[in-house]
């Protein structure tokens, strides 16, 4: 009967134990553990709040310890323990100079040429001899870039179609695929009816449109707009870049968007007016590259990490009349806790009933508007909910403003 009572007490205490970790583990203090990020940054006399108390086993991590941090090191290493002895989190804390931007939210146009060009399909060429398809033959594929055909460096699609006008025999070309160069040789075909030699291809060098400049940072010069690539409409390939601008544009209509159709700014540009920038970089994260003209900083706000973005109202910066730049009331609904650059970091939600009743919410020409959290730059709107266009994914701001570092330097 001993032996009995001890076994089922044994079992009891492992219940109970279990019990107690199970709750631990789903506490809102261990989300908070999990959720932080690799590195925390630390700004003028700013600390991070202890996430478990005296009670909790684990030291406080506070401005006092961050004033300690070593110019050598940059930074100092936490760690998280449950109970003092189980490790949870290790965090490097970094202090740095608080990040100055200046928000955007103005149209722009955008003009790309590509470097090389893009095939965006196969055809064929009729000869005497029946339709034949010279780029198939060769293993091109839609999304290839021919950056050099005959030992040439290509400027654009009419430089290819010279190169193989009045060229009988193997072309050699030399392509980018999926981010390796490979070699090629196409036999161009006679055109009958032309007659000309052709490869049978349909190809693009160069794309225009409207989208938001997001915002600039005023020591560097460099500006970052859209908050994801400039892709190709048939491939979906991101386009290279040869060479490119952005130019103010003027809304000048608006197609509101519904449940299942995506709205549209209508803005108009001339790509002949004076540049407010050349693009450097196409990315996944938006187009970057230097301003013209060196901008003073004026209405400046500071940059705010990833991890700092939290549920809650918030503030669009957007153009979608010839009013200029407004401020619109939102809510950031969901955040992501993400280690590194990625995208779709966050949901916003339009609550402004004026922007609701111009445009429906978000709409196609507002990628690249910044969001505003707590005075600071948290975010910039990258894709609406095709189902509900008062929602859309957002970029955190921290992921793009990286970027320029990377570009600048």
């Amino acid at each position: 009967m001993r032996k009995r009572v001890f076994r089922w007490s044994i079992q009891f205490a492992a219940l109970c134990a279990a019990a107690l970790l199970f709750a631990v583990n789903y506490s809102d203090r261990m989300r908070q553990i999990r959720a932080l990020p690799e590195t925390l940054y630390l700004t003028g006399g700013s600390g991070v709040s202890a996430l478990f108390g005296a009670d909790g086993g684990a030291a406080a991590v506070d401005v006092q310890q961050a004033e300690r941090l070593s110019d050598v090191t940059g930074g100092e290493t936490y760690t998280f323990r449950f109970l003092g002895v189980v490790p949870l989190r290790t965090v490097q804390v970094v202090r740095t100079e608080q990040t100055q931007l200046v928000p955007g939210g103005s149209a722009v146009g955008i003009t790309l040429y590509t470097r090389g060009v893009l095939v965006v399909g196969l055809g064929s060429v009729e000869t005497a001899g029946g339709p034949v398809s010279p780029g198939s033959a060769a293993g091109l594929q839609p999304g290839d870039v021919i950056v050099r055909a005959l030992d040439e460096e290509l400027r654009d699609s009419a430089h290819l179609a010279a190169l193989c006008a009045r060229h009988e025999g193997s072309v050699p070309l030399v392509i980018e695929r999926e981010g390796r160069e490979l070699s090629l040789s196409v036999r161009p075909a006679l055109d009958s009816a032309a007659g000309e030699y052709r490869l049978g291809l349909w190809v693009r060098d160069s794309t225009a449109g409207v989208g938001t400049l997001s915002f600039y940072d005023a020591e560097s010069g460099w500006f970052a707009a859209l908050g994801h690539a400039i892709s190709d409409v048939d491939t979906h390939s991101t386009l290279t870049v040869r060479e490119g601008r952005i130019v103010p544009a003027e809304i000048v209509g608006v197609t509101r968007g519904q449940a299942g159709e995506p709205g549209e700014l209508l803005g108009v540009f001339s790509a002949t007016d004076a540049p407010l920038g050349s693009i450097a970089r196409n990315t996944e994260y938006g187009v970057y590259g230097p301003l013209l003209e060196t901008p003073d900083g004026a209405g400046a706000v500071p940059l705010a990490y990833a991890y700092e973005a939290h549920e809650g109202p918030a503030t669009l910066l957007a153009t979608v009349s010839d009013g200029g730049v407004r401020p619109y009331a939102c809510s950031i609904v969901r955040v992501s806790a993400q280690q590194g650059p990625a995208t779709k970091g966050m949901v916003v939600e339009v609550t402004d009933e004026q922007l609701l009743a111009e445009t429906g919410g978000i709409v196609q020409g507002m990628s690249g508007s910044p969001v505003l959290q707590d005075g600071k730059l948290v975010g910039v709107v990258t894709h609406v909910f095709v189902n509900d266009p008062a929602k859309g994914y957002c970029i955190y701001a921290e992921w793009m403003y990286r970027q320029i570092g990377e570009q600048a330097s």
